[in-house]
């Protein structure tokens, strides 16, 4: 499952594998390239130290993996991305790498995550533990309003894979999120799951509710999912979201002190035809936002209106607070967390 992972992350972006510091040096080289009439000179070079860490992460920790360098443009700026992918453990204390407060003794630059986070603008994350993680690393040629992800994930504590499953996609100002639980869990559920993740990256343009029934039809041979997409246009003059949820996967809003909390229809996507219809909800956005989609694994309790100073931290440390509060050994779990501002 690892390595279908690594090809869903990397998706069409030429990649070059990394299997030692050569490769490494390479990707360093590839990052001044795609940067030359993009990035000044600082920003260039801060952001090939970040790649690398990563690279170096991927050698030490995964016994290599892959990695792009991709030119991007967001709100009419230019920048640069890194993309490193593995199929390995996955990072299995993402508090304390990112505080930078393991991998001390290990061979590298010595600051590992905590570095690429403090060297690059936006930093994405999809850990998935037993099977990889990848890091999307970006540089903007101007400052913009910090737009971040991460997903983390873990399978039922007798199973190898987890039929929880996630994607985002990134369209300009558009960003869309899905959680999909496969009925169950173990290999059949990852194999609907799978499925509709794949549909998300590739129509990532469509509404919620259509994307939740073009994943209806596509799950029929499956045993099934619960599913919630999540669509926040941050371009608009009145920046907005729009859901779209069907079974038992939940989507939290927070903003200041107040939390929206959105529903879902009760029907499985691929399960029989239905005849409840798949509905959206709306919501206007604040300039500083927080998204946390969940799968059934976590604790309905979940709660982060209070917590305004976890909520500054990045996504991918809070997910890893809201996984062990909440998170449950009885199924698989799956917290995505979408922070922006």
């Amino acid at each position: 499952m690892g390595a279908l992972l690594v090809h869903d992350w990397l998706a069409d972006a030429v990649s070059q594998a990394v299997v030692d510091e050569a490769s490494v040096s390479q990707l360093r080289e590839e990052v001044r390239r795609v940067s030359t009439g993009r990035l000044d000179a600082t920003t260039t070079e801060q952001l090939v130290t970040a790649a690398s860490e990563l690279g170096m992460n991927q050698l030490v920790h995964a016994g290599g993996g892959r990695a792009a360098v991709l030119p991007i443009e967001r709100a009419g700026v230019v920048g640069v991305e890194v993309i490193a992918a593995d199929a390995g453990p996955g990072i299995q204390a993402p508090t304390a790498a990112l505080r930078g407060e393991v991998g001390a003794h290990t061979k590298g630059l010595g600051a590992g995550l905590s570095a690429v986070l403090r060297l690059c603008q936006e930093v994405d994350f999809d850990v998935r533990q037993g099977e990889g993680t990848c890091v999307w690393a970006r540089s903007y040629a101007s400052a913009l309003p910090r737009s971040e992800v991460a997903i983390l994930g873990r399978p039922h504590p007798h199973e190898r894979v987890s039929g929880d499953h996630a994607a985002f996609a990134r369209l300009g100002d558009r960003l869309v999120l899905a959680v999909i639980d496969g009925l169950g869990h173990g290999p059949a559920a990852r194999d609907a799951s799978d499925r509709a993740a794949r549909l998300v990256r590739q129509d990532a343009r469509l509404a919620p509710a259509e994307l939740l029934r073009r994943c209806d039809e596509a799950l029929r041979p499956t045993r099934g999912a619960a599913m919630s997409v999540f669509e926040l246009d941050l371009g608009a003059a009145a920046p907005s979201a729009v859901h779209a949820g069907a079974g038992n996967v939940a989507a939290h809003l927070y903003q200041g002190r107040v939390a929206t909390r959105f529903g879902s229809v009760a029907r499985v996507i691929g399960g029989r035809p239905h005849s409840t219809p798949l509905r959206e909800e709306r919501a206007t956005l604040e300039p500083s936002h927080v998204v946390v989609l969940f799968s059934d694994g976590v604790s309905t309790r979940l709660d982060l209106a209070a917590e305004t100073k976890l909520r500054l931290q990045p996504p991918l440390l809070i997910a890893d607070r809201l996984m062990e509060h909440y998170g449950q050994h009885t199924d698989d779990a799956l917290i995505l967390v979408a922070r922006h501002g």
